[in-house]
C-alpha cells in the first residue's frame, strides 16, 4: 500500500495549488517555532524532531511532523490527494513558553492559513502531552533514519 501522497498527481488544478499554500504555511509555522525557541532558555525546549514520514513505510497519510516538547505540527495528505495541517498543543504550554508565545503560536497558525486554507487546519489536541511522545521520537530515531534532531540556538 503506497501513501496517499499518489493521488495528489491526479488532483485539480485548485486542489494542487491549495496544497502549494497549505506546504508553504506549514514551513512558515514550524519558522514561527524555531523563532520561539529562540527566546527559550531550557535547551530541551528549544529541541524539535523534524519527521519525513513518507519513508515510513506504515504511514499511508502523513507526509511532515515537527514534533516538540510544547507542541506537534503535521502536513498530511487524504485519499483525495488535499493536504491538510493538524496541530497539538501540550497542556503545559503556557508553563513551558508563556502566555505571549503560546498565544502568538496560535495566533501565527491561523494566520498562515486563511480563507480556503481554513477547513484543512484542524487540532489533534490541545490537552496533548507531547512531552511523551517527543521523548519517544528521541528513542526511535536510533532506529528510525527519518528523523533529524534539530536544536535552536538561544538568542543572545
Amino acid at each position: 500500500m503506497s501513501h496517499n501522497l499518489v493521488f495528489e498527481s491526479t488532483a485539480p488544478d485548485y486542489v494542487k495549488e491549495r496544497n502549494n499554500r497549505l506546504k508553504s504555511a506549514y514551513y512558515s509555522i514550524i519558522n514561527t517555532i524555531e523563532r520561539i525557541q529562540g527566546f527559550l532558555d531550557d535547551e530541551y525546549l528549544r529541541g524539535r524532531i523534524e519527521s519525513e514520514m513518507t519513508q515510513n513505510l506504515e504511514m499511508k497519510s502523513t507526509i511532515l511532523q515537527c514534533t516538540t516538547p510544547f507542541c506537534i505540527v503535521s502536513l498530511g495528505c487524504d485519499q483525495m490527494g488535499r493536504y491538510n495541517i493538524v496541530f497539538s498543543i501540550d497542556y503545559r504550554v503556557k508553563e513551558m513558553i508563556g502566555d505571549d508565545m503560546a498565544s502568538g503560536l496560535l495566533r501565527r497558525i491561523f494566520e498562515y492559513t486563511p480563507g480556503e486554507m481554513e477547513v484543512f487546519v484542524r487540532f489533534g489536541s490541545l490537552y496533548q502531552d507531547c512531552i511523551v511522545i517527543y521523548n519517544q521520537l528521541l528513542v526511535d530515531m536510533q532506529t528510525e533514519p527519518y528523523h533529524e534532531m534539530k536544536i535552536k540556538v538561544k538568542n543572545d
